[in-house]
């Protein structure tokens, strides 16, 4: 399953695939079909106490008890839009969540575009534009942050770009060690490096730098 994660900022999304479990093949086809959001699943999680969402329930104070839930998006945060390049999967960013394609995929190969936006929400006004793409994914939305799946993170985030993260589960890669802010350890992609176990634990922790900028390329990522 490939998840677009939902952070905050307008994106928009094309993605292409190649070679899967169900159907393999050498050509790139593509998840989204141009046209809707047949063959996805959207998870979003309790809103923003001041984002009004008919049918939820509220504490004393006001906040949400309970997500959005499943297939269910009234604030329209995933959405299909047209570009001047063609039709394209528009996601607001506003609130946390995620989508999914229904389809389970291995062994692939995976292209994807993105294009920032320019509104922010709530608690990420100040911070930068950040997204994400989960792959190797187990299990239901909701487990980290009562939001995303276990999987695997490429970050899409503004200067960020590229970087892994480990969401409840563990990677190796290869990598090397590297001096950060305030004596931390950070972690840098090395094809060369030692081989490095990436979890949401100490000392390493679950994020592996980007060996390179990949904010204004294109990305194709080999499993």
């Amino acid at each position: 399953m490939i998840y677009p994660k939902a952070y905050f900022g307008k994106l928009a999304f094309a993605l292409l695939m190649t070679g899967s479990l169900v159907a393999a093949d050498n050509e790139w086809r593509p998840l989204f079909n141009g046209h809707d959001l047949t063959g996805w699943e959207t998870y979003m999680t309790k809103p923003d106490p001041s984002w009004n969402v008919a049918g939820l329930k509220r504490d004393a104070a006001g906040k949400y008890l309970e997500p959005v839930g499943k297939n269910n998006d009234p604030l329209k945060v995933f959405t299909v839009e047209q570009e001047q390049a063609g039709a394209v999967i528009h996601v607001s960013g506003q609130g946390f969540g995620v989508m999914t394609t229904k389809e389970t995929f291995g062994n692939f190969h995976l292209r994807v575009q993105v294009k920032w936006g320019e509104r922010k929400w709530s608690s990420k006004m100040n911070s930068p534009r950040d997204c994400g793409l989960l792959y190797f994914v187990h299990g239901e939305p909701g487990f980290d942050h009562e939001t995303w799946p276990r999987s695997i993170e490429f970050q899409i985030q503004e200067h960020d770009m590229g970087d892994l993260y480990a969401l409840g589960t563990q990677i190796s890669v290869n990598a090397s060690a590297e001096h950060g802010p305030n004596g931390r350890t950070l972690y840098r992609y090395n094809p060369k490096g030692a081989a490095t176990l990436f979890a949401q634990k100490p000392p390493i922790g679950n994020r592996c730098m980007r060996e390179e900028d990949a904010e204004n390329g294109t990305w194709i990522a080999n499993t």
